[in-house]
């Protein structure tokens, strides 16, 4: 099981690197259009908005499966190692209860979309794609999060 993560965190990060890569590419060639040729990449910045959104969502799953989600952590000298553990399985399942959340109203959003047949006006790419990728994205974080917290609970009665 270890060895899928890993080849699938790789796998998300190339995905997400190369999703970079493009806005950056994106970015340089519409700063260029603009500034020497006072013509904007047409739909350019609607494009970066997709790549932000594609960005964000494909990190989305690394950072479930890595556990690094923000945390503020200042009562971490005041708590046993117990309550410590209490703690990180309530904020591991309030992760997964918003992300399992999130995940049904994008696939709603998503659907809705496609029902109405909406779509980006500069660029004619439906918003379902963008709803529906974002949708996918975040139902895998939720599933990661749960193999996480699943492993951990395995781990502490192990040892």
């Amino acid at each position: 099981m270890k060895g899928f993560l890993t080849v699938a965190r790789r796998l998300l990060e190339l995905v997400m690197g190369g999703f970079l890569v493009l806005l950056m590419l994106l970015t340089f060639i519409d700063v260029v259009g603009r500034y020497f040729f006072g013509q904007p990449l047409p739909g350019g910045h609607v494009l970066a908005q997709c790549l932000v959104c594609l960005v964000v969502f494909t990190g989305l799953p690394v950072v479930a499966l890595d556990d690094e989600h923000l945390r503020v952590r200042l009562l971490d000298g005041y708590m046993t190692a117990r309550r410590k553990r209490v703690r990180d399985f309530v904020s591991k399942s309030i992760v997964i209860a918003a992300l399992a959340v999130l995940a049904g109203q994008m696939f709603w959003q998503a659907g809705y979309f496609s029902v109405n047949g909406e779509y980006f006006e500069s660029i004619r790419i439906p918003l379902s794609w963008m709803a529906g990728y974002a949708a996918a994205m975040t139902s895998l974080a939720a599933l990661l999060a749960i193999a996480g917290l699943l492993h951990s609970a395995r781990r502490q009665e192990g040892g």
